[in-house]
């Protein structure tokens, strides 16, 4: 990956905390999604590039036309 990266840490909605991790009682843990960004005209044709994303519960199905992301990439859980 290229570039820094950018953690989403507000709602664009609401102005609330996004920690993915917020309803969990007596954690301390915080998740954010993070994301970085390219230049289209540098980025290698055959990049994935990140239209849409759903953020689903355990168990959920994963909506028709998107792709699961299994673990996380810096911890691998």
């Amino acid at each position: 990956m290229h570039g820094t990266f950018s953690q989403l840490s507000k709602t664009v909605d609401s102005k609330e905390d996004a920690d993915l991790w917020r309803d969990r009682f007596l954690s301390r843990k915080t998740r954010y999604l993070c994301f970085s960004s390219e230049d289209a005209k540098e980025c290698d044709p055959k990049t994935s590039i990140l239209i849409n994303i759903a953020v689903l519960n355990d168990g959920d199905f994963t909506p028709a036309g998107h792709q699961p992301v299994a673990y996380t990439k810096d911890t691998g859980q």
